[in-house]
């Protein structure tokens, strides 16, 4: 490697992809480790090979106390990172690879980011097999900072108390067999690296916990530790020049897992991309259907009424006014219900499909992606929650997706259609102006009754609030019982409705005079081509107040006014479309995830 340090640029790049607080830790990890006064060795290695048996043997000839956490074990005894220091090495116990725990093979491999030097130990049966990964090591640290120990030497086959030159040729020939394994350059750099050596000659001390140096005398013409600890001792006199390779290295690792992990989040932003356009394009679709059925409902329920109230017109000779209103509320609400059922079922319709739209993107595999990132876009993350160096962290599902969520908040659309326009008359207008008018008189005097008697309440009574519900119930007792009776209406809810279409019944007044004016128009064009001036001005006139009639009426059932009566068409209009925009975050979210993806690209350009 030839750069020692990740330049600005890449740093920013880092930082815009992985984020500021990770960004943080990262920086963090690396200012701890830079200030550490010692060279910091990473034993590394599969279990059972050896590697807390070396640094044991290695602290006890370094003059230092073996502590307690440094137990031997057949099996998997490390299973986290510890360390101790020893002549200014710092040795780094690792969990054993090669083994069935991920999470022993996830530490070792993070400790290997923040190091200045690598202790590879293998064992005799596992040279052939660990050779790849010695490769993977070695393109990750200057060669020279890489020592190789194949351990447990006194295993070869020949005993070397008694047969030593034997000993020694086989320990030759596993080395000479392990670089023979290597890449021809690799083995050539690493062939003064490599060490064979016996870090506790036939297990005679096991886990004592201090046993005296003296111990090993008769062992170390042939056990190679003490080559081994001069090769350590050597590098550790480099330590400013193995500091400056380590922060290469340490960004090297950053840059890579933030090119892979924005890599990884452009194939999520582009899934994100493609649902929030296919939403968008959908809505756009629904949206212009609505539109099409709203004003195609307006100019036919006008032109409908025009022409019913025009119909009237012409059959007006000789009618009196009473005859008129009753002609025209028979044909109008005859019409206007018409008008209702077709285009109350267009509307129902399209609610079903809005429906049926976001209940498709709750479930769409597209909208899985969109709606996990939409809640990592809202949601802030806690400080200090970020992930952390090299720690992977599952990412919390949400508890429904985005599009169920949001549309919590508005009204479904079928419903708010099957209420629309509740024009429930089906009796003759005149009888149902005489039960309103009862409904309004019982409502009168059962208003009075309780102004009168509730004065003789004592309003310091303890239970005065409860003897006011209770006569207030009780005064209520006729009109409840005029519903429950031979009433047209079901409630008192029903009876107002009623009284709303019955007045907008009224806007007619304004048609009749002109009705009785028109009354004999055709027969008068037949008897008579001419008409003077005046007459065809005074007829033109009573057309547009008929015109203005109709254009009232329309008004006032689709409520298209500020204060729209409940179940109106415009309200029914409204609900559907509040439900097709039910998601407000799409347009924004389009624009983020754009954003995002030049933000990305441009920074993984620069890490390459």
């Amino acid at each position: 490697m030839n750069s020692t340090e990740s330049p600005p640029g890449r740093r920013e790049a880092i930082a815009a992809i992985v984020g500021s607080d990770r960004m943080k830790e990262l920086n963090a990890a690396w200012e701890s480790f830079s200030t550490r006064r010692h060279m910091r060795v990473i034993v590394y290695g599969p279990y059972d090979s050896g590697k807390t048996t070396l640094i044991k043997r290695l602290l006890i000839e370094g003059g230092t106390t073996v502590p307690d956490w440094l137990t031997i074990s057949g099996r998997p005894e490390t299973a986290k990172v510890t360390e101790a220091e020893s002549e200014g090495i710092v040795y780094v116990d690792t969990p054993g690879t090669a083994g069935r725990s991920a999470e022993h093979n996830r530490l070792a491999e993070e400790a290997l980011r923040l190091t200045d030097a690598v202790l590879a130990v293998l064992p005799q049966q596992r040279l052939r097999e660990d050779t790849g990964r010695l490769v993977e090591l070695a393109a990750r640290c200057p060669h020279d900072a890489l020592h190789i120990v194949i351990a447990q030497s006194d295993t070869v086959g020949a005993d070397p108390q008694s047969d030593l030159t034997e000993f020694q040729r086989l320990c030759e020939h596993r080395r000479a067999e392990l670089l023979k394994l290597l890449p021809g350059e690799l083995a050539h750099a690493l062939a003064a690296a490599v060490h064979v050596v016996a870090a506790d000659p036939y297990g005679e001390v096991g886990n004592a916990r201090q046993p005296d140096p003296g111990h090993y005398d008769s062992y170390r013409a042939w056990d190679g530790i003490a080559k081994l600890r001069a090769s350590l001792l050597s590098l550790a006199r480099r330590l400013p020049e193995l500091r400056d390779a380590a922060q290469g290295r340490y960004w090297e690792w950053a840059a890579a897992l933030a090119h892979a992990e924005g890599e990884e989040e452009l194939a999520q932003l582009a899934a994100v991309l493609a649902e929030a356009e296919q939403r968008g394009r959908r809505q756009a679709l629904l949206e212009r259907e609505l539109i099409m059925i709203d004003e195609a409902a307006a100019s036919d329920l006008q032109m409908a009424i025009y022409d019913e109230l025009q119909a009237v017109t012409r059959a007006a000779d000789g009618m009196d006014v009473e005859s008129i209103r009753s002609a025209t509320e028979e044909r109008l609400q005859h019409r206007v219900h018409a008008w209702q059922v077709e285009y109350g079922g267009k509307l129902e319709t399209l609610g079903r499909e809005v429906d049926l739209e976001l209940a498709l993107q709750a479930v769409n595999p597209g909208s899985v992606a969109y709606d996990q990132w939409l809640h990592q876009l809202i949601t802030p993350q806690p400080q200090g929650q970020g992930q952390g160096q090299g720690q992977e962290q599952e990412q919390e599902p949400a508890s429904s997706s985005v599009a169920e969520r949001i549309g919590e908040f508005s009204a479904s659309a079928t419903t708010a259609v099957k209420g629309v326009i509740r024009l429930r008359l089906g009796v003759p207008v005149d009888e149902a102006r005489k039960q309103l008018k009862t409904v309004s008189d019982l409502r009168a005097k059962a208003g009075a009754k309780f102004a009168e008697q509730v004065v003789n309440l004592n309003p310091n009574a303890a239970d005065y609030q409860a003897q006011r519900k209770a006569l207030a119930e009780e005064v209520k007792k006729p009109v409840e019982a005029f519903f429950a009776g031979d009433s047209l209406f079901a409630s008192l809810a029903e009876a107002e409705q009623c009284r709303k279409w019955i007045s907008r019944m009224d806007i007619v007044g304004e048609f009749v005079p002109a009705a009785l004016s028109l009354g004999g128009l055709m027969a008068e064009q037949i008897s008579s081509r001419w008409t003077d001036k005046a007459e065809r001005q005074r007829r033109r006139e009573e057309r547009a107040r008929i015109r203005r009639a109709a254009e009232a009426f329309t008004a006032e059932i689709l409520e298209n006014s500020d204060d729209p009566a409940e179940g109106s068409w415009r309200k029914a209009v409204r609900a559907i479309r509040a439900r097709l925009h039910a998601d407000p975050l799409l347009e924004p979210v389009t624009v983020a995830a754009k954003e995002r993806i030049g933000i990305i690209e441009s920074a993984c350009r620069a890490l390459r």
